[in-house]
């Protein structure tokens, strides 16, 4: 009956489920559900994006399916699956996935110990339940076939242990299969069901309805194979002997002797020798019976030699193996080695051209350093001499709009009272005029010397005031500045300011361009000064810098920054960049 069990297992797998399915995976795995399709469906599987619990449980499902065809015996892993999709599924799921889980952890339970078989008749009562909520016979026949094995599997344990008193099984097993043979069933069920039918007819010792299923079966030739069609017929000899049909049992017996012997299957060869041996047994032929026993013997003795030399056959190609597995480890330890020392040694290489590296950029950083510190004492020195002379810049300037200009002023305004006391005369007139204009004088150098616009509201407004001042009908003056309201450090501003009323004049004074344009902007840490003008130079030697732009040239240089004078055809354009560290809104 093991066979039987292991027979419908066979049979169960390669049903196709006929359930409806969303997704395109779930509807491979459903196709690919076949004994002769497993290694697609694994794949199927393996690669399966699952996008919900339904999509999950559904997989987990599949899973224990292939492993029950795959490993049979692994029934921890199958368990997994299947309580993995209960867990995922939980009672969300339809009815169609819930049915098809409990039939599974059935048909997984049923060989287990004495609780489990309790628990597969509670999965398999629920099965059945939500087959005939669901209405579909074929399915509910299935399920009822599932439950009739289990009481099948149930009777070979029982019968071990207690006798003949287990016969009560055979009844439920008998009355599930017949039951499900009064559904609308599908042919492939319908016939499964026919061709088990006389193997319990032959447990529950009805020999003569097994008989007679058995001449049905093979009268209409409802048969798969050569060798399904062989078991028909040596069960259906095995009946008539025990219907006490000697002669037809003897007859049927050797013509199955002659067609096993051209037969590769050496468990139906054992089965035809094993009911003859029965046959002269009843029949009390002693030397039949010597002569089976002897074929048998000599039979099972072949089969374990051909095992033994498969076996040994085996044995020596994992030796093989095993020798070449140890002379390629061997070999990969040598060449581990190699790589080994290889590497230390390149370690070592690299290592020796590391503290290279390190002391030559150490020796290039103590360089970079010294040059950054003369660098710095050259900028430290340039700002304190800029310092330096803003201050005596103030002080004089201070001078002359405080006192000279003061007194220049009063001797003006005694000029005036001396012209209104007494006869005018052309010298009075003329020094008055003098005095005037050496008071406008003054008040320009000082204002040159330090802008107070400069001082009083920062870079822009005072460019602005500057290029006002000393545009002209000839040559004026466009300024534009983005720099408007941000203040910067001091001695910069100065800077600027003097560099950039340095090349004003310059441009006024030997260009010959009708018009200049004056721009300063900020841009990240530097800031830019140009001055253009559309005139060609009047200077003979234009390629030299005079004394004034080399300063400024120097000058830029100590701030970080540089000076550029580029004279083309279209005009003149000096630019001046120098490093800003930070500006503030004034």
């Amino acid at each position: 009956m093991r066979f039987i069990v292991n027979t419908f297992l066979l049979v169960f797998l390669s049903v196709q489920l006929s359930f409806a399915l969303d997704s395109l995976e779930l509807k491979n795995a459903a196709r690919l559900d076949r004994i002769n399709e497993m290694d697609s469906l694994k794949i199927t599987l393996d690669n399966w994006t699952v996008k919900n619990d339904e999509e999950s449980t559904w997989k987990n499902y599949f899973y224990s399916r292939y492993y029950r065809f795959i490993e049979p015996a692994n029934r921890d892993l199958r368990l997994k699956f299947l309580y993995q999709a209960q867990v995922d599924c939980d009672f969300k799921c339809g009815k169609e996935i819930q049915a098809n889980i409990f039939d599974e952890l059935t048909i997984v339970l049923k060989s287990g110990g004495e609780l489990e078989r309790k628990k597969c008749l509670e999965y398999s009562n629920q099965a059945i339940e939500l087959r005939r909520q669901i209405k579909d016979d074929n399915k509910l026949g299935l399920s009822y076939v599932i439950r009739g094995n289990c009481f099948h599997q149930f009777w070979m344990f029982e019968t071990e242990k207690i006798g003949e008193d287990a016969n009560y099984l055979l009844d439920s097993f008998f009355f599930y299969y017949t039951t499900a043979t009064t559904l609308n069933l599908s042919n492939y069920l319908k016939n499964y069901i026919e061709k088990t039918l006389p193997s319990i007819y032959i447990d529950k010792k009805q020999y003569s309805e097994a008989e007679k299923a058995l001449e049905e079966l093979i009268a209409q030739n409802r048969f798969d194979t050569t060798n399904e069609l062989f078991v028909l017929q040596a069960n259906l000899a095995d009946c008539k002997r025990l219907l006490g049909k000697t002669k037809e049992a003897e007859k049927n017996l050797s013509e199955l002797w002659n067609d096993s012997i051209a037969m590769s299957n050496d468990h139906l060869k054992e089965r035809v020798m094993h009911y003859n041996f029965m046959l002269a047994l009843d029949l009390k032929d002693i030397e039949g019976m010597y002569k089976w026993y002897d074929l048998i013997g000599t039979h099972r003795h072949a089969v374990e030699n051909k095992a033994n030399a498969e076996a040994m056959e085996k044995y020596n190609s994992e030796r093989l193996e095993v020798q070449l597995t140890k002379e390629q480890a061997q070999t990969l330890r040598n060449r581990l080695w190699a790589l080994v020392f290889g590497g230390l040694s390149l370690l070592l290489v690299l290592l020796a051209f590391g503290i290279y590296r390190i002391q030559k950029l150490r020796k290039k950083q103590v360089e970079n350093e010294l040059e950054n510190t003369k660098i710095k004492a050259v900028l430290d020195a340039t700002r304190a001499q800029m310092k330096g002379e803003q201050k005596e810049r103030q002080a004089i300037a201070s001078t002359l709009h405080d006192q000279l200009a003061s007194l220049l002023t009063a001797a003006d305004l005694h000029l005036t009272v001396a012209e209104k006391s007494q006869d005018t005369q052309p010298s009075l007139v003329k020094a008055k005029g003098i005095l005037k204009e050496v008071n406008i004088q003054v008040r320009d150098i000082s204002h040159q010397l330090v802008s107070p616009s400069l001082m009083k509201f920062g870079l822009g407004s005072s460019l602005a005031t500057l290029t006002e001042q000393m545009s002209t009908e000839e040559k004026p003056i466009i300024y534009h500045s983005d720099v408007n309201g941000k203040r910067f450090e001091r001695s910069k501003e100065i800077f600027i300011y003097r560099s950039c009323a340095e090349l004003i004049q310059n441009a006024q004074k030997y260009s010959n361009g009708r018009l200049i344009k004056v721009s300063i902007w900020q841009r990240g840490t530097t800031l830019h000064l140009k001055v253009f003008d559309d005139g060609t130079s009047l200077d003979k030697d234009s390629t030299k810098l005079g004394f004034g732009l080399v300063n400024i040239k120097d000058r830029a240089h100590s701030f970080g920054g540089d000076f550029t004078l580029r004279r083309t055809e279209e005009g003149t354009t000096a630019e001046l960049i120098i490093v800003i560290e930070s500006s503030k809104l004034s």
